[in-house]
């Protein structure tokens, strides 16, 4: 069984004021990993995705390249309206099988949401575009995994 350990992803510390961001792996083989987590700052990588890694001084595993994309998109929404209004719109994309993890950004609530591979990415898209069209989310692409026709 292989350990967890943390990836850490330098970033550009744009809106969000980060200048990294750590993501939960397990151990592939040498240097390389396999990602636990979707990134909430991150851009160009998803969950379950491959990464080579490169220790730093302190021994911090830093993000080098991606060995292998997995076919998970990774998009983020930031929620503008209290749970009771977002929900009815998030759970035509949990019917879909996509998942999320939060965190509080600026005192909204951010998802960074995974759409695994075997989702229609166009029909997610669709929910997303609703929920900003209805003023209850903006939302951002991070990395899409999907085939795009």
């Amino acid at each position: 069984m292989s350990k967890k350990t943390k990836i850490l992803f330098k970033l550009n510390p744009s809106w969000h004021g980060s200048s990294s961001e750590s993501i939960w792996a397990e151990n592939c083989a040498e240097s390389t990993y396999q990602l636990l987590n979707s990134p909430y700052l991150a851009f160009g990588i998803s969950y379950k995705d491959i990464v080579l890694t490169q220790p730093d001084k302190q021994g911090q595993l830093i993000f080098d390249t991606v060995v292998q994309h997995s076919g998970h998109s990774t998009y983020r929404l930031m929620l503008f309206k209290a749970e009771k209004l977002w929900k009815p719109i998030w759970q035509k994309l949990e019917s879909l099988s996509c998942t999320y993890e939060e965190a509080r950004v600026g005192g909204n609530k951010l998802l960074s949401v995974d759409i695994p591979p075997n989702v229609d990415i166009y029909e997610a898209y669709k929910i997303m575009e609703e929920g900003s069209e209805m003023g209850v989310w903006d939302f951002e692409e991070a990395h899409v995994g999907h085939s795009i026709k």
